[in-house]
């Protein structure tokens, strides 16, 4: 909702059912965080709201019903959907500039073993001994 708030003014109606859809979303979950979802001010931001997301119930959606999480899932993408609306409203692309189509970063291929020793402990010094040694009758 933060990163959506600021372009309510230029689309107000899809602002408004996105609100709605997150908390339609929200209320599937039967987790009550006492603040509202809607309040992304940093004035809203106080010890209070930080310390009633962080004392919440959470606990109970690991115990939910089928039906509970079914809701979640039609109310996510109702809130993707909601979400989409309103970048169409916004005129946002969907898709990259034709300038980034083709541009792709090859890297090079890695010449040189890497020695990963020092943070695997002893077996990765034993496989690097292994293979130091392999190398060594081939040559």
């Amino acid at each position: 909702w933060s990163q959506i708030y600021p372009f309510c003014d230029d689309a107000p109606k899809e602002c408004e059912e996105v609100a709605k859809a997150i908390q339609d979303a929200r209320d599937c979950l039967g987790i009550n965080t006492n603040d509202d979802i809607t309040a992304v001010s940093a004035a809203n931001v106080t010890e209070d709201s930080i310390s009633n997301l962080l004392n919440a119930d959470y606990k109970s959606y690991a115990n939910a019903t089928m039906d509970t999480r079914k809701c979640i899932i039609d109310k996510g993408y109702a809130v993707r959907d909601a979400v989409v609306s309103m970048g169409n409203a916004l005129n946002v692309f969907d898709d990259c500039s034709d300038f980034y189509e083709l541009k792709f970063i090859n890297y090079p291929e890695r010449t040189t073993k890497l020695d990963v020793s020092e943070y695997e402990g002893d077996s990765a010094e034993a496989e690097s001994e292994a293979g130091e040694a392999g190398e060594a009758g081939e040559a």
